[in-house]
């Protein structure tokens, strides 16, 4: 019998193992573990799809973070098997189906790109909300699109202005004789 016979076989086996009841589900659960174990074939090649392993490479701690997280959602569980690649850098490996690559692929892409701009925002947004800028000079200022800025003032409602207490109260000759004779206790 060849492969392929084998395989029609099991997946009638499969059907009754999933679909039947009482005694012919048990006498097919079991027939169906000794055929896969006999023959060498996973479930999921009888169920239509074979799982292969999946490499991705990540930049940073933050998109192995977003990885995970993609992996964890796609694969609807806490407990996935990841394999690490310590002599390969920034990579991860999972066994999934064809159907899940092409999921995890373009929800990777996706939330990291994503990702990256709101992080971009949120740093604008922070040095807005603490007026970390430069006085105008005349020099015009990046544009910035109406989306953009709309993003930008939602982040910076969620941030609290940080208050910091000036320190200086010596005028700069003061505090320059002070450098110069060694002081370390500097009032700043």
């Amino acid at each position: 019998m060849d492969r392929n016979a084998i395989i029609e076989k099991m997946r009638k086996v499969l059907a009754l193992a999933t679909q039947g009841v009482g005694g012919e589900k048990l006498t097919a659960t079991r027939q169906l573990d000794a055929m896969l174990t006999k023959y060498g074939i996973k479930r999921e090649e009888l169920e239509g799809e074979s799982k292969r392993l999946l490499r991705l490479k990540y930049r940073d701690h933050e998109e192995r973070k977003i990885l995970i997280q993609v992996l964890v959602w796609a694969l609807e569980s806490y407990e996935v098997q990841i394999w690490r690649y310590p002599n390969r850098g920034r990579e991860l490996g999972v066994e999934v189906t064809e159907a899940q690559r092409v999921q995890i692929m373009v929800a990777y892409g996706v939330y990291c790109r994503e990702y990256a701009k709101i992080k971009k925002n949120m740093l604008t947004a922070f040095f807005a909300r603490n007026e970390l800028f430069a006085p105008a000079d005349g020099k015009p200022s990046k544009k910035i699109s109406d989306e953009e800025r709309r993003a930008i003032q939602k982040l910076m409602q969620g941030i609290d202005k940080t208050h910091i207490q000036p320190r200086l109260t010596h005028d700069l000759s003061q505090l320059e004789a002070a450098a110069s004779m060694g002081a370390t206790d500097l009032p700043y």
